[in-house]
């Protein structure tokens, strides 16, 4: 019974999550990262790549950006 209920976990795991998304964010997507670190999102270019891994068991997730900005300035 309970080899059952481990194997009924680990199937609903991994299809129930969710799916790695390797697309190509927008603009409109990042802003929030150029935005949260004092950059403003003016300076965005051109996102040049993304990832967003599937979520966990606990809905943790990664998403990394690749990102093309103008200019920075040290201060």
């Amino acid at each position: 019974m309970a080899c059952a209920v481990v194997l009924g976990i680990a199937i609903a795991y991994q299809f129930g999550p969710g799916k790695v998304s390797t697309r190509t964010a927008s603009k409109y997507d990042i802003r929030f990262v150029l935005n949260w670190c004092g950059l403003g999102e003016e300076r965005a270019e051109e996102v040049l790549n993304s990832y967003i891994s599937a979520s966990s068991f606990g809905g943790d997730h990664i998403d990394a950006h690749a990102i093309r900005v103008s200019h920075v300035e040290l201060s």
